[in-house]
């Protein structure tokens, strides 16, 4: 079964089956924009964004995030969590591994349970894994 399907068959429990809340993403993403250091300006990737667990306190915050994923039936769930998709987050359906972003277009690339269910992760750029 390809990824882009099973995701797509899995979208709408995807938040019920996972340990991440809502107080623990607020938490991890504090953890993230100290890390970083993180300013106003910062700008975030995730790649197998999903449903936006683990973003969406960074867009709460005001970060510019971009999200990417393979599957538009996460992506919907995404935003229909946010009712109005803010203008600091961009959603993208794309396969992570076919990127067509420039180096350094952004500060802070997450990675949250993305690479395993990549099928052609050979096709990763090499800094990635």
């Amino acid at each position: 079964m390809k990824p882009s399907n099973y995701y797509n068959k899995i979208a709408e429990s995807y938040d019920r089956t996972r340990w991440l809340t809502a107080p623990i993403a607020e938490e991890v993403a504090n953890f993230i924009i100290d890390l970083v250091s993180a300013t106003p300006d910062t700008s975030f990737l995730e790649p197998g964004v999903g449903t936006g667990l683990n973003v969406i306190p960074l867009v709460k915050h005001g970060y510019s995030v971009t999200g990417i994923d393979i599957s538009p039936e996460m992506l919907d769930c995404f935003r229909q969590k946010l009712g109005k998709v803010p203008s600091n987050l961009q959603l993208i359906h794309a396969d992570a591994s076919r990127l067509l972003f420039q180096d350094h277009s952004f500060d802070v690339v997450l990675t949250v349970h993305m690479l395993h269910a990549v099928s052609d992760w050979k096709a990763l750029p090499e800094k990635w894994v």
